[in-house]
């Protein structure tokens, strides 16, 4: 299994009808705990709080997948979709939305201690709110984007946990996925979380830094903040909001000092706060047990502890490692011409160059020895990297004898023709056919934009041979489709080469059409290697794609060689 497989290569372990039939238990199991909350509260509060949330960090550390599947705040997210009540197109805005679900998570830890904690109406009110804003979230916005991947206030825990499972599971939520959300945790859960840390805009990919920053302080003051009636409310806040600004701050300077790559410190101290978590909940867990008949040793609690500070010692290597792997799946397809690297990862790469070299795979050695170094291109000089190959082939022309000299044919158009109706749209090279359709206005449907939903296939007429090879990702789900073989999708197609494209935006039926542009072994090979995620990637500049391979142009390329 590849770390960075979205959910169509990774396994579900059960069957749909019965992950169907457990989601419904766990939003009956909800409701029964908001009854129970209600009618005796003393022992709600113990099972709520004493029970099942301390479970719910190690779910989503080690194994995140069956949690989103199961969770019921996403069920009732998802319920006016499968009932066929979400008609909308609308999403709620990815920076906005994540910033929102911290200020929601702080209010509900803090709150937790001004009044649930001791309160089961006050708990059981708060559930049910909860699952009543998912379900309205469902109703107001297309797919996850109104609660469960937005603003759900469990979700920053999530995606600072999760972000590499022991166990991926599959998502059976969203059937089939629409494309709500940017960096999706439930379409690639081993790179989501990694591509928000090295996304282009500095706000989006701050504010996870703020979070993981702030976490341990709030976990701490959450214990050793002494509650109501001891203190009053304002006093509670005022300093619990201290121990998170002494934790952002232990992490801004950290991060002056050490100057790793993004993700070192968010891990380090995600697990910090961990363990600080079940230092605290483990004993809370425990007496519920026994107060419930089941005796325990001591010794069964210190080896609980052990445990979880054993396993969350791996999770940290293992993330340090992913994110090295990462990368380096971020510069190689940068070298292949099918991304332009994002200004942060250009200057990590160029900072933390013998960091990643240690995350060398085994077999990569060969195949590094057939690409040959990796490079990366300085945005400043891209331009002139460009101008090299144009530049060699004029000295070429000058000393070329002038017998021998040809009229050079007029360059082919690139141009996307929409047909029945004829309407033609400019490309350039590299773009996506989706982008091109987009800008026009057609009536195609935009998902995952990495080829796994298979939401815009399209049938190509006319000029396939001029758009790159279909990659496996691509390749399998058009053998699930089942369309013609010239059915190609809109999100993956791109054009390689300047001329007429002419497509039809539906489909032809299997049987119908001629076969598809075969991929080559380069092909599959970045296909595999390149991280599966829902954003669109931005095309990569013909001077950058150049200046991995002419020579004679090192002096404006700077080079990284992992």
């Amino acid at each position: 299994m590849h770390h960075f497989d979205n959910f169509t290569q990774l396994p579900s372990y059960l069957p749909g009808w019965a992950w169907s039939a457990l989601r419904q238990l766990s939003l009956l199991s909800a409701l029964a705990m908001a009854m129970l909350l209600v009618a005796q509260p003393a022992l709600g509060l113990q099972v709520f709080w004493g029970l099942v949330v301390p479970l719910l960090p190690m779910l989503f550390m080690f194994v995140p997948g069956l949690w989103r599947n199961l969770c019921p705040l996403a069920s009732s997210n998802q319920a006016p979709r499968r009932l066929g009540l979400q008609r909308t197109t609308r999403t709620l805005s990815p920076a906005a939305a994540y910033p929102i679900g911290v200020v929601m998570c702080v209010a509900f830890i803090v709150s937790r201690k001004l009044l649930f904690q001791d309160s089961g109406p006050a708990t059981a009110a708060l559930l049910l709110g909860a699952m009543a804003s998912a379900f309205v979230g469902g109703l107001l916005f297309k797919g996850k984007s109104g609660w469960c991947s937005s603003i759900c206030p469990l979700l920053p825990v999530q995606r600072l946990y999760g972000q590499t499972p022991f166990i991926k599971v599959a998502n059976t939520q969203c059937e089939p996925c629409v494309g709500c959300m940017k960096n999706c945790y439930d379409f690639a859960p081993g790179a989501a979380y990694l591509a928000d840390q090295y996304d282009p805009n500095p706000a989006y990919r701050n504010f996870r830094r703020l979070f993981a920053g702030i976490f341990p302080g709030l976990v701490l003051g959450f214990y050793l903040v002494p509650g109501m009636p001891e203190a009053d409310a304002a006093s509670v806040v005022a300093q619990m909001l201290v121990y998170m600004a002494c934790s952002f701050t232990l992490f801004t300077m950290l991060d002056l000092l050490v100057g790793r790559t993004r993700n070192v410190l968010p891990v380090v101290f995600a697990v910090i706060a961990f363990n600080l978590y079940y230092w605290f909940a483990a004993p809370v867990f425990f007496s519920t047990l026994e107060g419930f008949g089941l005796a325990l040793d001591a010794t069964v609690l210190g080896a609980l502890r052990a445990s979880i500070a054993i396993g969350s010692l791996v999770w940290l290597g293992r993330s340090l490692n992913i994110e090295r792997l990462f990368l380096r799946d971020q510069v190689k397809k940068s070298s292949q011409g099918e991304i332009r690297l994002a200004p942060i990862v250009v200057e990590t790469v160029r900072l933390n160059r013998n960091v990643l070299a240690r995350s060398r795979p085994r077999n990569e050695a060969a195949a590094d020895g057939a690409v040959g170094p990796v490079t990366v291109v300085a945005p400043e000089a891209a331009a002139g990297a460009a101008l090299a190959p144009a530049a060699a082939g004029a000295a070429a022309a000058t000393l070329a004898p002038a017998a021998t000299a040809a009229t050079p044919l007029p360059a082919a158009t690139p141009e996307l023709c929409i047909a029945p109706a004829g309407k033609r749209v400019p490309l350039r090279k590299g773009q996506a056919l989706l982008d091109a359709l987009e800008s026009c206005d057609a009536d195609i449907r935009a998902g995952c934009r990495a080829g796994a939903c298979g939401a815009d296939p399209i049938a190509v007429i006319e000029g396939g041979e001029l758009l790159g090879a279909v990659g496996h990702c691509e390749r399998a789900t058009l053998a699930r489709l089942g369309h013609a073989p010239n059915t190609r999708l809109a999100c993956m197609a791109r054009l390689r080469t300047p001329g007429l494209v002419k497509i039809e935006l539906k489909p032809h039926i299997a049987g119908t059409a001629g076969a598809l542009v075969p991929a080559s072994a380069a092909d599959r090979a970045a296909d595999s290697a390149a991280p599966a995620m829902p954003a669109a990637a931005p095309t990569a500049t013909p001077g950058a794609a150049a200046a991995s391979v002419a020579p004679g142009v090192d002096r404006s390329v700077q080079r990284v060689v992992i």
